[in-house]
This record gives structure tokens, C-alpha cells and sequence, in this order.
């Protein structure tokens, strides 16, 4: 009988991640020598993790994106009505323009405060650290920063993945000392 490590539960044999929480049950990425790209292509849990966390970003950039132009609208619309000087196209740009900060701002904060995002809370995630301590902002700042920017994340995910050992670590997240982990059982990829 093969045990999870972390939450307990029982574990087949031939598993390399807990079907309960997402935990790692053997580094095999490690012992066999291969980075998370080679992993990712062999592993369904590895896959099905990767899955939800994309997923899961998705969900959180539509919702506050949608939350922005929203509230943009509802400022920007009144002043070009009213004709308060600034031009219509000018009170969305500027408010546009901080856009990435908006998202930024929003996912090191639920990540502080509740350990999810929206996105994530519905796909069964959370995020931890790895020496059990309460998420923060500085540590949630660390792992989110990359968020700013679509090729900032794509370059930090791409770093992780091409490093050996965990593989449900972007490189961002081996620095904070944190990882994403499954907060249910659910499962997109079989």
C-alpha cells in the first residue's frame, strides 16, 4: 500500500500524483532525470494540472477584465456626455492602460487573503507554501509578478517546465516557495 505523503490517502502503486490533492507521490521527474516539458508529455495528472491552472487563468482575466471595462464605461460615459473636456476615447485608454496592473493587483490579493482566485477556486485549486506557513503579499507578489505581462508568463512558465524536478511549479513559484495544488478531486484531463 502507497500512502500520499501529505493528505493521507491511499495511492495506487504506479500514481505519481495524489488523485485527492494533486501532490507529487514520487519525484520521478527528478529520479529519472526529466524536465517538466518531458513529464508533461507522459503524465495525465501532469497534464490535468496544467489544464486547470490555464483554465483557471482564463476565467480570472475575462471576470476582471470584464469588471474594468465595466466600471470604465460607467466613468468614462458621463464625462463624454457631460463634455467634462476629456475626450471619450482618452478616459478608456488611461484606464485601459492600467489594466495589467488591475489583474495583477487582483491576483496577489485573493491569493494573499484566500489562497485563490476565482478562477481557481472553480477549478479546484489553491495556492500554498511550501513551508506551511499563511500565504502573504510579499510571497503572493513573488509568484504573481510575472502576471503583468502574457510574455512574462509565458517565459516564467517555460522556465519551470524546463527545469528537472517538480513539475507543477512555474519558475516563479520554486522562488516564492509556493505551488498549486488541488483543492478537489475533480479532473478534466482522464
Amino acid at each position: 500500500m502507497v500512502f500520499c505523503w501529505k493528505c493521507g490517502t491511499e495511492v495506487r502503486e504506479d500514481t505519481s500524483f495524489c488523485q485527492k490533492c494533486g501532490t507529487p507521490i514520487k519525484p520521478t521527474a527528478a529520479l529519472e532525470g526529466k524536465t517538466g516539458f518531458e513529464f508533461l508529455t507522459s503524465e495525465k495528472t501532469a497534464q490535468d494540472h496544467w489544464a486547470r491552472r490555464v483554465i483557471a487563468l482564463i476565467i480570472d482575466s475575462v471576470l476582471v477584465t470584464a469588471v474594468i471595462a465595466i466600471l470604465t464605461l460607467a466613468a468614462a460615459l458621463p464625462m463624454a456626455i457631460l463634455g467634462a473636456g476629456i475626450p471619450f476615447w482618452l478616459g478608456l485608454w488611461w484606464v485601459g492602460g492600467l489594466l495589467p496592473l488591475l489583474i495583477l493587483a487582483y491576483f496577489i490579493l485573493a491569493e494573499a487573503l484566500y489562497t485563490k482566485t476565482l478562477g481557481k477556486h472553480v477549478m479546484g485549486l489553491r495556492v500554498v507554501r511550501r513551508d506551511g506557513k499563511r500565504m502573504d503579499l510579499g510571497t503572493s507578489f513573488l509568484r504573481n509578478i510575472s502576471k503583468i505581462h502574457p510574455i512574462l508568463l509565458i517565459l516564467d512558465v517555460a522556465a519551470g517546465l524546463g527545469m528537472r524536478g517538480e513539475v507543477t511549479q512555474k519558475f516563479s513559484d520554486r522562488y516564492a516557495g509556493t505551488v498549486v495544488e488541488a483543492s478537489s478531486q475533480s479532473r478534466i484531463i482522464s
